[in-house]
């Protein structure tokens, strides 16, 4: 049996027609930068007196934990603020100490 045009609209008072379901997609405003690996190769590190830990990290070829332990055993450590820098000279009478 079909229903007249006005028995439609009456029928479907009240009843919502199903929401297609939006994409789940965050919204690109809310997404952190991915962060790409670092390197500082095209900076001469022999001008630079203090290092930044990735500058060390590069020049030493160690890891974090690495040179924090070692810097905080020698006291390569310079605080700028909350800054942690490297003594180059420091690191590096070390390293050749080391290496003798």
């Amino acid at each position: 049996m079909k229903k007249s045009g006005k028995l439609e609209e009456i029928a479907s008072w009240g009843v919502k027609e199903k929401e297609q379901p939006k994409e789940l997609l965050p919204d690109k405003t809310m997404q952190k930068p991915k962060r790409r690996l670092q390197t500082d190769k095209s900076i001469d590190l022999n001008n630079i007196e203090n290092l930044t830990e990735l500058q060390a990290k590069t020049r030493y070829n160690v890891g974090n934990s690495r040179i924090r332990e070692i810097s905080d055993e020698i006291g390569a450590v310079v605080r700028v603020g909350v800054k942690r820098l490297y003594s180059r000279r420091v690191l590096d009478d070390y390293f050749k100490r080391k290496t003798e």
